[in-house]
């Protein structure tokens, strides 16, 4: 019995081993030791992982990924050079409407891609597209007043342009966010490179009317050419790179890379990882969508922000700070959703939880000194030996709240907390307590 106990631990214990592409979909890993281990493209769907060990271990996508983004990354580069020569021809051209044409839309489009950089592409369309239509309602109007047939193909001949542009530059920005999401930033150089070398080829051997417009400007027409394509793809890696940052303006396009980027990375999801240890983990396309994160730690963990963490505590960016950095520069976490979040020995002195919902989450030890908890929900929470003196406690909900050894020395709002026989106060700690916020000092008859 004693030799098939240990056979099943020693069964148990991965550490340091590739597991890339490994399936453990459904299995029992209970208390596994995967620390240290390569996991990425393993599947862990629907496992129970609680108190495995992850410390250290590396998830999301495999090598493979890094040859495919590479080539993704040539063909974004391409694309922006080809916008570059097509707008460039018509800024070459000896046609003066085509180089009016050409003007006004190299200036929508940049315009697009700033306005895109700071409030996103909905913002951005919406600016663009009024411009263009105030711009179309004026030339109709003059073209047709003064029978001047020219404003208005020259207007026709610039919005079509400019969408097309547009359409183009937006998907490059977009596949540059998810390629980021994948591997790095370092594909914004590689597209770089591949626009710039493209802006100079296709002028030079084609032998089209769009070329000739452009190598009719000698070397002129070349550094335009690649003087848009540049930007266009700076510009573009701008947004991309502002599309991984927790902004309102770029939330969709960035949860929808960080979802596409998960497809084929290590997957958690519906797993069960209560009380499992990340400590210093890389968790880049990772999905842990639909999981049990109670007590898990997240102490110094890499790369999770481009993790997919639809509807879990960690899908707040100044949560997640708290639980990976255990920074309480953002001092306020009111409302905030903390529901079984390990908080173990944390110094959350003076922070602002007032209504922030801690049910089941473990405070142990916590150093909650002057914190506001005013309606905090602490159901079935966990602090044993927390410092909680001259906290705020008014109406807080406290079913199942284990405050065994916890300090409430000089805490007020007593009075109007929630607590039932449940609620454990072995050995606390209290020379006085207020029953309001305000009130007169009190003896403590714990």
């Amino acid at each position: 019995m004693i030799f098939g106990f240990r056979q099943l631990k020693q069964s148990l214990n991965f550490s340091t081993q590739n597991l890339q592409g490994n399936s453990f979909k459904g299995k029992k890993l209970t208390g596994a030791n995967f620390s240290y281990c390569d996991i990425r493209g393993a599947d862990f769907t629907g496992a129970n992982l609680s108190n495995a060990d992850f410390s250290y271990a590396k998830a999301g996508l495999n090598n493979s990924w890094v040859g495919i983004s590479f080539l993704l990354s040539l063909v974004l580069g391409f694309l922006a050079g080809a916008v570059a020569v097509f707008i460039s021809s018509f800024l070459c051209s000896q046609n003066l409407n085509e180089l009016i044409a050409g003007t006004v839309t190299l200036i929508g489009c940049i315009t697009f891609l700033i306005i895109s950089v700071k409030k996103g592409f909905a913002n951005a369309f919406i600016t663009v597209i009024g411009i263009l239509g105030a711009i179309g309602t004026l030339a109709g109007f003059y073209s047709i007043a003064f029978n001047q047939v020219r404003i208005g193909y020259i207007a026709l001949s610039t919005a079509t342009n400019i969408c097309l542009s547009i359409m183009t530059v937006a998907s490059i920005a977009v596949f540059l966010s998810f390629l980021i999401v994948v591997t790095s930033t370092k594909v914004v150089n590689t597209s770089l490179i591949s626009a710039f070398i493209t802006a100079i080829l296709i002028p030079l051997i084609s032998r089209g009317k769009i070329a000739i417009n452009i190598t009719h400007k000698g070397w002129l027409g070349i550094i335009i050419t690649v003087g848009i394509a540049v930007l266009i793809i700076i510009l573009c890696g701008k947004i991309s790179k502002r599309v991984l940052v927790d902004e309102e303006n770029h939330a969709f396009i960035r949860r929808v890379a960080i979802a596409i980027g998960a497809i084929g990375g290590t997957s958690f999801r519906g797993a069960n990882l209560t009380g499992v240890n990340f400590t210093g983990a890389i968790l880049r396309n990772t999905d842990f969508t639909k999981t049990d994160l109670i007590h898990t730690i997240w102490h110094q963990v890499k790369k999770l922000e481009l993790a997919r963490l639809d509807n879990t505590i960690l899908d707040n960016y100044k949560v997640r700070d708290l639980l990976v950095n255990k920074n309480t520069n953002n001092n306020s976490y009111e409302n905030a959703y903390l529901e079984g979040a390990y908080l173990v020995d944390l110094d959350l002195r003076y922070v602002n939880f007032k209504n922030a919902n801690f049910s089941q989450a473990n405070l142990s030890r916590a150093n909650l000194n002057k914190a506001n908890l005013a309606e905090a929900k602490l159901t079935k929470a966990n602090l044993q030996s927390a410092n909680l003196e001259e906290s705020i406690l008014t109406k807080v909900q406290a079913i199942g709240t284990d405050f065994s050894q916890a300090d409430f020395t000089g805490a007020c709002g007593l009075g109007s907390w929630n607590t039932d026989i449940t609620t454990k106060f072995d050995k606390v700690n209290c020379l006085f307590i207020y029953l309001e916020e305000n009130s007169q000092r009190r003896p403590s008859e714990w």
